[in-house]
């Protein structure tokens, strides 16, 4: 084993810790990224599988578009078997607590709309 020479060689074991931090920076918002987009209006829809969704999300534009889509241009598709463009409609335009898994959990965190009663006026003290 021979002795390096002070300022040459690399230290063995050692790390940066703003390389670290700028590592977690960089990748942490594309986990969360990730595990957002893991899941799909269209996922839960049946007879709609992965190559119809993608030709779908493809030709009309995204989910804004599919959303946004009346029934009768979902049914002028030609490859969208008609009772597929029904359960799709009728899957975007339900009420949204039952739609979206994500909108249940915020609808759950909001307080609730019912007005707060009123306060009651302090006792008046006695010693006045």
């Amino acid at each position: 084993m021979s002795i390096l020479e002070e300022g040459t060689g690399q230290l063995v074991g050692w790390h940066d810790p703003d390389e670290n931090r700028q590592w977690v920076r960089e990748n942490k918002s594309r986990e969360l990224r990730d595990k957002r987009m893991t899941t799909s209006v269209l996922d839960d829809i049946d007879g709609l599988g992965p190559s119809r969704k993608k030709r779908l999300l493809k030709e009309l534009g995204g989910v804004k578009a599919v959303r946004a889509a009346s029934l009768d241009e979902l049914r002028a598709l030609t490859w969208l078997p008609d009772a597929v463009a029904d359960n799709l409609y009728a899957k975007l335009h339900a009420p949204s607590s039952s739609r979206d898994p994500r909108t249940q959990r915020a609808a759950r965190a909001l307080p609730s709309a019912r007005p707060r009663p009123p306060v009651p006026p302090p006792a008046p003290n006695e010693g006045d």
